[in-house]
């Protein structure tokens, strides 16, 4: 056997050269992971096989990892930044698909190449990896192709509309992101010195005030001491007139519970973050699914929780939040007290970094149940979720309660990545060679207008989302164009984006689009196909 008929032996070789040529900078564009699907024609052309099952190995594990990672900013993004942004991929998918339809329609391309346009316009391979499926009883099938030639242009042509849109309309990108960004710079959580001299509150234990302080979003966490040092709060600590005190909430909050406590003060304060503050990570059973109300760490351990970092956001550490794994608290008290709790705590960052196998194998197992059931719609053949939408809609309902501390079970980001990236490979490879040997009869049947169609399917949901989101929604530019990048899956244009901006506006407006948009793609394409076909 020579080394160009070893399966194994290929399927890394084009993953190898894939990945290189995916590096590659044209304009400071490049094709990334795409790469692999590009190397792999190739080798389809060549009469190249590879193992049977990679590509369904692949496909499960990416779209699954991509369900867990997305979960959380999934339902919380939209409930806590409004639908606007997700109502914008809506309309982007919605968009392609029926430009899709219509370009097939006009031009007479056949249904799989012409949703294989659709996913590539989009630059999702998602999409492409539903369309796979749904196509596997057919073995001919050249959504592949489709992909690789609408993919260059859904590539380039996001980022040109990114940079060019703003100049013809005469927008200072800059400027634009500042007047939102000067109204979210005061909901930031920062800290403030308080003297108190309202007389009502004199002998009174500061904690009976914890409601008060709780609904403005704020907290007391320090009291100055005679020396002029801000020390850890106790649990029976009681307010004296002239007393000062820090508090760490949210800047537009402050101006009220100022009024009510006293008045700001200017006074130099020295805090002893070394040996006074802590960050722990939530790893203990007595701590994970319970409210920091519930826990009354002040009382039982002496310690107060400023801030909770959860998923990469920190928010206040409010009553009634909830703590889950792998949570990182803000903790303040005395050198003693939070090494004990620090115990209690648990803040084993070593059980982090294990992914629980048993948790995935589940997880997957239903995933690849929930898609072989039947979904019935309207006017429509019978559809499925398939390899493609099933794991990836049970990831995201997963890693939701998962991190709500609701269910067990644990991923840690490094994992997620390397099973997405591998996945994604193995996925690409599989497509590619299964596709190889068809690509030069169909360009020679069907030439330009592939490429027409391609260009076509990604410019119409751009002009129209801007429009949309400019007239109707009234979004700020660059809060809708980093919508319209996450509706388009595009990352390469929010890299063009960002480097336009000092600002972190763009990347939010992504993240909340981008799931959405991921999600209906997988639906979207089994859609396009049904009517099609």
């Amino acid at each position: 056997m020579t080394i160009l008929q070893n399966p194994l032996i290929i399927l890394f070789v084009i993953i190898a050269l894939g990945l290189l040529l995916g590096k590659i900078k044209v304009c400071g564009l490049s094709l990334g992971s795409s790469g692999v699907l590009f190397v792999a024609l190739l080798f389809g052309h060549l009469h190249c096989t590879l193992p049977a099952g990679v590509g369904t190995l692949g496909l499960i594990l990416f779209v699954y990892c991509i369900g867990l990672t997305a979960g959380p900013s999934f339902f919380s993004a939209i409930a806590e930044k409004g639908i606007t942004l997700a109502l914008l991929s809506i309309i982007a998918v919605i968009l392609a698909a029926l430009t899709t339809i219509a370009m097939a329609r006009l031009f007479s391309i056949r249904f799989d190449l012409a949703v294989g346009l659709f996913a590539g316009a989009l630059t999702s391979t998602p999409g492409l990896a539903s369309a796979m499926d749904a196509l596997k009883e057919n073995p001919d099938n050249m959504a592949s192709i489709g992909y690789g030639i609408a993919y260059p242009f859904g590539v380039v042509g996001v980022v040109l509309f990114i940079q060019l849109l703003p100049r013809f309309l005469k927008k200072d990108l800059q400027k634009e992101a500042n007047q939102i960004s000067s109204a979210r710079e005061e909901s930031k959580i920062s800290r403030i010195l308080v003297k108190i001299t309202n007389p009502q509150l004199t002998g009174k234990r500061i904690m009976e005030n914890e409601d008060y302080f709780e609904s403005l979003n704020c907290r007391i966490t320090r009291v100055m001491n005679d020396v002029g040092r801000l020390v850890p709060l106790k649990h029976d600590e009681i307010f004296q007139k002239g007393q000062l005190l820090l508090l760490v909430g949210k800047e537009n909050k402050f101006t009220m519970l100022v009024n009510y406590l006293g008045e700001k003060s200017d006074k130099n304060y020295i805090i002893d973050a070394d040996n006074e503050r802590k960050e722990i990570i939530v790893t203990s059973k007595e701590m994970v699914g319970k409210t920091i109300s519930e826990l009354q760490l002040l009382k039982k351990h002496g310690v107060s929780i400023s801030r909770v970092t959860k998923d990469e956001e920190t928010r206040l550490a409010t009553s009634s939040l909830k703590l889950k794994y792998g949570d990182t608290i803000t903790a303040i008290g005395q050198t003693q007290n939070l090494q004990e709790f620090t115990e209690f705590a648990g803040n084993q960052t070593k059980a982090l970094h294990i992914t629980d196998l048993i948790s995935l194998s589940f997880g997957l197992s239903l995933g690849i149940l929930f898609g072989s059931i039947p979904v019935s719609l309207p006017g429509l053949k019978t559809l499925y979720l398939g390899m493609a939408g099933g794991p990836l809609f049970v990831a995201l309902i997963l890693s939701y309660f998962r991190s709500k501390g609701v269910i067990p079970g644990k991923m840690p980001q490094a994992s997620r990545v390397l099973m997405m990236d591998l996945g994604l490979v193995f996925f690409l490879a599989n497509a590619g060679i299964k596709a190889g040997h068809k690509i030069i009869p169909v360009l020679q049947q069907h030439g330009f207008k592939l490429f027409f169609a391609g260009m076509i399917i990604t410019l119409i949901p751009m002009i129209v989302s801007y429009i949309v989101a400019a007239k109707v929604f009234k979004m700020n530019i660059v809060e809708a164009l980093g919508g319209i990048c996450g509706g388009m899956t595009s990352t390469p244009s929010l890299g063009a984006l960002s480097s336009k901006v000092d600002s972190d506006i763009p990347v939010t407006s992504y993240a909340t689009a981008y799931p959405v948009a991921l999600i209906l793609m997988t639906i979207a394409t089994q859609i396009v196909i049904s009517i099609l076909k």
